[in-house]
């Protein structure tokens, strides 16, 4: 376990600077720049003040949680007798600590300090930060406001676009807080996934956060997957629906549909760009039929294809061309200010010249010329070219020797298998992900991947572009071409998580030179589909 200044340390310069002052700061500058460092600063706290400056007061004490390595922040969780879950972090800045109390003792003695008496405490500062527990940027708050406002005005349809990786999920907790807190007791809200991964997610966050901003008990409905329970009797709660699942239900057991439909105030969209596919459209219909019911769509890319515009409009007129996009002044884009600010990765583009190993036939180009995304008897032939992976192979290789993190869109299921077992015959550690995979050993596989060192590869097909967060990821290898705007922003998204939300300053997306449709910069996809709206 750490001591108290090896702790401290971990912190960061910006925050122990704020603790010694910004004059003290300057001074230092001035004297010797070397000075500044983490360690050195932790050490000047401590000469400076006592342990319980940092551990009895909130806002010190929650950034000194923060800081703490996994392990670590669930050893003190156990010392402390808090049941600390998968965020062992969340769990320990919830707890209040006074100096009768017991438990104030034992995290004094984690971090090998003495706890001091009650008449040598210091005394209350007139000034004392509180810290969020649920807190949002800026940028988020802006949007939440926006969005609030719209919701609660005809025609109550908005769909919020944000980047992938500022916090869409967040955000919309807050928004789906004020409509539990506003309604009458009887309230329900539906939020509509089409993979267990959002579902998952949404779950999870909703507990988080309801946790924090509730101001009543509500039932969390898990309606996807292996969970089923009886819709008609759902009320008071949020219900997470896998689609598939819901779209099955609402066609063989109508009535209990319909009496479930008539007590929902909201309706979530998880990549809202879906919309007006028939399934989504045949439960918007039967959820929303008036405008009783608000509508909130969720997107990083309020748009269906690049080669049929139509579709694009008709989405945009769904939600009666009400779009929420983040605004930061003195910017172009939200993205430049996310990245600048460290919330978002600057990504690398790195393209790897390759001539494919066989010829298409005049029926193929044809194919890929007319259909909305390439063929898969196409991608298939991409995945059984020897010298394409040969050169995937050997740059996944290098990528691996730096310690990256690197997620592999593969061509097909087989793709991915293949992939995956060739590198681990070159003694790397590598796991395959697709919908071929069972749920339970596909859970198991992300969390490992997510939060250990010992799984640093991941080749999947078709099912982590979305509702996958593992924000230390900082390779994308893209070798599978796609006409696809929104299928080739999402697999950028899942490596753009930046150093304030747990991810990386830079990034990188490797592409094979066969790739057909693409950015040079992630603003530019994120305005892609700005005349529509």
């Amino acid at each position: 376990m750490p001591d108290l200044k090896e702790a401290l340390s971990r912190i960061g310069i910006s925050d122990l600077s704020g603790m010694l002052g910004p004059q003290a700061i300057s001074l230092l500058e001035k004297l010797d720049v070397r000075s500044c460092s983490a360690p050195r600063l932790s050490n000047l706290i401590l000469k400076e003040f006592s342990p319980s400056f940092i551990l009895l007061d909130a806002g010190r004490r929650a950034l000194l949680f923060s800081a703490l390595k996994k392990e670590d922040a669930e050893h003190l969780a156990l010392a402390l007798g808090i049941q600390a879950g998968d965020d062992p972090w969340f769990a320990l800045k919830r707890q209040s600590f006074s100096i009768k109390q017991k438990k104030t003792r034992l995290l004094f003695n984690f971090f090998a300090c003495e706890l001091p008496t009650e008449d040598s405490s210091e005394d209350t500062p007139p000034i004392a930060s509180t810290v969020c527990q649920y807190p949002l940027f800026d940028h988020q708050r802006n949007a939440v406001r926006e969005v609030s406002e719209l919701v609660e005005s005809s025609p109550r349809r908005v769909l919020l676009h944000m980047p992938t990786g500022s916090g869409k999920t967040r955000t919309a907790m807050n928004v789906i807080a004020d409509c539990f807190r506003t309604k009458s007791e009887d309230c329900l809200v539906i939020w509509l996934a089409h993979s267990e991964e959002l579902c998952d997610q949404a779950a999870e966050e909703f507990q988080k956060s309801w946790s924090v901003l509730g101001n009543k008990s509500l039932n969390l409905y898990r309606y996807y997957a292996g969970y089923d329970f009886d819709l008609s009797k759902a009320q008071n709660g949020f219900i997470v629906a896998g689609l598939s699942k819901l779209y099955k239900r609402s066609l063989s057991q109508m009535p209990s549909f319909l009496e479930m439909s008539r007590r929902v105030n909201m309706v979530i969209m998880d990549e809202a760009h879906q919309a007006t596919a028939s399934t989504y459209q045949h439960l918007l219909n039967l959820l929303a039929p008036t405008e009783k019911t608000a509508v909130l769509g969720l997107s990083a890319t309020p748009g269906r294809s690049f080669l049929n515009p139509g579709e694009d409009i008709k989405l945009a007129k769904y939600f009666h061309r009400q779009k929420v996009t983040l605004k930061v002044k003195g910017y172009k884009t939200p993205v430049e200010y996310l990245q600048k600010e460290g919330y978002l990765a600057v990504p690398e583009f790195i393209r790897m010249p390759y001539t494919p190993g066989f010829v298409l036939s005049i029926a193929e180009k044809k194919k890929i010329a007319e259909e909305l995304d390439i063929p898969d008897e196409v991608l298939n032939k991409l995945a059984q070219d020897e010298r394409r992976n040969l050169l995937l192979l050997t740059r996944i290789i290098q990528e691996a020797k730096s310690g990256a993190k690197i997620l592999v869109f593969a061509c097909s299921v087989a793709h991915a298998k293949l992939l995956s077992n060739l590198l681990n015959l070159k003694g790397l550690e590598c796991a395959s992900v697709t919908s071929h995979t069972p749920s339970e050993h596909r859970s198991q596989l992300i969390k490992k991947f997510r939060d250990s060192d010992h799984l640093n590869i991941l080749t999947n097909y078709g099912v982590l572009t979305t509702g996958f967060d593992a924000p230390r990821t900082s390779v994308a290898f893209i070798a599978r071409p796609t006409k696809s705007v929104v299928l080739f922003s999402q697999m950028i998204g899942r490596v753009i998580r930046g150093p304030k939300v747990h991810g990386n300053k830079t990034c990188k997306v490797i592409t094979v030179a066969d790739q057909l449709m693409g950015f040079k910069s992630i603003s530019d996809g994120f305005n892609f589909w700005e005349d529509v709206w």
